[in-house]
């Protein structure tokens, strides 16, 4: 859900903050604004993009094990479910 409904648009912009002179990032989201520093905003956007990827595997995932393989929508997301669980055994580290 868009936080913003006249303006949907989120941006974010670099700044030196004025009064600690530390770089600063600014989002924007209509009425909404927060300050990150650079570390914060960098650990947002990889989450973000880890998020792209996901959504895109997930998404072709489904799409193939519903129309190539036949599976109803229930066994789809099982099959997607138990892929999730298997990959987290490799993104967690030792």
């Amino acid at each position: 859900m868009v936080p913003a409904e006249r303006d949907p648009v989120m941006s974010v912009e670099s700044m030196i903050a004025s009064k600690t002179k530390q770089p600063t990032v600014v989002c924007t989201w209509g009425a909404m604004r927060g300050e990150l520093s650079p570390v914060q905003a960098r650990g947002y956007a990889l989450q973000i993009l880890e998020a792209c990827e996901a959504a895109t595997q997930d998404a072709a995932l489904y799409d193939g094990i519903t129309r190539t393989m036949g599976m109803d929508e229930r066994g789809a997301f099982a099959m997607i479910t138990l892929v999730r669980d298997h990959r987290r055994k490799f993104e967690i580290s030792e």
